[in-house]
């Protein structure tokens, strides 16, 4: 594939102040979602009802005290989680193992655990060389292997990647200056789907990126709240939405994923 961008998103050149607005968006969305989503982390879709039922139109940080849990008391009102903290990783420095532990744990269980870990952490790889499609590509695939070493959790990595370079590149808006999402959505299918081989696997990462109806992700389905797909899922359900701060809560009252979300802006 040829490397994608325009004009101004060269490797030499300063990026325009729209760009870098998008940028710092990309940033705090992830920080933003990671600590709301908090709040129904790990929560079924009935808990989050009977919990945050009452204030599900405008939850805020401070309604983290409602649940005092184990889980979310190991982190102050509006602290982001361990997802954040490696996506910061990630932008502080360049992950140099060849993937080999990862590898070995992949084997261990019969090669069919895709959880979502590397996906949480991937915003900021969209961010880097952003303007070139084929380079955030190998550096996604690259930061994924190095812990999640299933194709699928490479594919739903690349596919975020992408995306939000895609978005700082400002390709593929209509007249009015909008993102034709799906096109946008056909470009991280391309790319990701390299990860992938069989026809099934490709079907059905397909599935997830273009699910219109965001109850179909299951995102509270027993067993499989951690995987890879459905996390991704969620954020390109996400991507197509028009208000940010309603999507995310309706995403939280559906489940027991991570969140992350794009912020269409």
């Amino acid at each position: 594939m040829a490397n994608s961008g325009d004009g101004e998103a060269a490797s030499n050149n300063q990026p325009s102040p729209e760009t870098i607005d998008r940028i710092i968006a990309t940033i705090y969305g992830q920080c933003i979602g990671d600590a709301i989503g908090l709040l129904t982390e790990f929560l079924s879709k009935r808990d989050a009802k009977l919990y945050y039922g009452t204030v599900a139109k405008e939850l805020e940080y401070l309604h983290k005290q409602i649940v005092c849990d184990g889980h979310r008391s190991r982190w102050k009102e509006g602290d982001w989680t361990d997802d954040s903290d490696q996506m910061i990783l990630i932008m502080r420095s360049l992950v140099d193992c060849g993937g080999k532990v990862a590898r070995y744990v992949w084997d261990e269980n019969n090669r069919n655990i895709a959880p979502n870990g590397a996906v949480m952490r991937t915003s900021i790889v969209g961010i880097h060389m952003y303007w070139s499609l084929d380079d955030v590509t190998k550096n996604a695939r690259d930061f994924a292997k190095t812990t999640h070493h299933d194709p699928r959790c490479q594919a739903s990595t690349v596919a975020v990647s992408v995306v939000i370079a895609t978005m700082l590149q400002g390709k593929h808006k209509d007249k009015k200056g909008k993102f034709r999402v799906k096109d946008i959505i056909r470009d991280a299918y391309e790319y990701a789907s390299t990860c992938l081989e069989t026809d099934k696997e490709k079907k059905d990462l397909m599935f997830y990126l273009k699910c219109d109806n965001i109850k179909n992700l299951k995102l509270d389905e027993a067993d499989k709240i951690g995987y890879t797909y459905k996390s991704m899922g969620a954020g390109f359900w996400a991507l197509k939405q028009d208000d940010f701060r309603k999507t995310i809560t309706k995403i939280m009252m559906q489940v027991q994923v991570q969140i992350f979300t794009f912020s269409n802006s």
